[in-house]
């Protein structure tokens, strides 16, 4: 039986619309020099941050906080978002680049910080420059809006060496853009498996993102079985949903980097 709080619920931030500082002027880039791959394709960094060591996840801890931050969408309860949040807050400004990209969407869609794009650009810039690949792929949404292409470009291949270099969460964020920019259109093929690749190594989103109707009913649930056992509530839903009703959920995708 799953607990009380995976049941009757819809999938996490079904409605949720990620807009990400369309509108707000980049100021001057410059290069920088640390070793972030990615150090010629972000802002100037504040003080604080070339002083901070930045601190490097496995594949294990950045889905478990991603887990972590769906609560935020997922529960009711604000004051459990609030105290995520303030966690969250702690480790980007120690050098947690991932936390600083969560941060960054928290305040961009008003879940549980007062809406701030200012603040919300800031902490991508942030996370970018400790080297988050999830904070650089809405960077390099915002340079395409600003026609710098060749910044856009760097990121991508950074993500795509990552991928290649079996990097779970970089492998789901390419099959999130495949999916949703025409401009891929060629690379649709490489989008399950580049899913296939995350969830084997136990990055939950990747597992419940297995989702579209063109697979078995039978690989579908189980997909959304072990993404509800890693830890993505939505999934439990979904593999209900399927398992008592026959109904086949695809998730939202929060994360809009397209």
């Amino acid at each position: 039986m799953l607990p009380l709080q995976y049941r009757n619920r819809k999938p996490f931030m079904m409605y949720i619309q990620i807009v990400i500082l369309c509108l707000i002027p980049l100021i001057s880039l410059a290069k920088q020099s640390n070793n972030n791959p990615l150090s010629d394709t972000i802002i100037t960094p504040d003080a604080k941050w070339s002083k901070t060591q930045k601190v490097m996840l496995d594949d294990t801890e950045k889905s478990r906080k991603m887990n972590l931050f769906s609560k935020c969408y997922y529960y009711e309860n604000m004051d459990i978002c609030k105290k995520i949040l303030e966690s969250l807050e702690k480790e980007c400004d120690n050098g947690v680049g991932l936390s600083c990209g969560l941060l960054a969407i928290a305040y961009s869609d008003g879940r549980g910080k007062v809406r701030n794009l200012e603040e919300a650009f800031y902490r991508l810039q942030q996370g970018c420059y400790f080297g988050d690949s999830l904070s650089c792929m809405y960077m390099r949404k915002i340079f395409l809006q600003h026609n710098e292409t060749q910044k856009a470009e760097k990121i991508l291949e950074s993500v795509q060496k990552d991928c290649d270099n079996n990097g779970a969460l970089e492998c789901l964020l390419l099959s999130i853009l495949y999916e949703n920019d025409s401009i891929f259109a060629d690379k649709k093929d490489r989008i399950m498996s580049y899913r296939q690749r995350a969830c084997d190594k136990k990055f939950a989103l990747a597992c419940g993102y297995l989702d579209t109707k063109g697979i078995p009913k039978a690989d579908y649930e189980s997909y959304q079985r072990k993404a509800c056992d890693l830890g993505m509530m939505s999934a439990c839903d979904a593999f209900r949903e399927s398992t008592e009703l026959n109904i086949r959920t695809q998730h939202a995708r929060l994360y809009h980097i397209w």
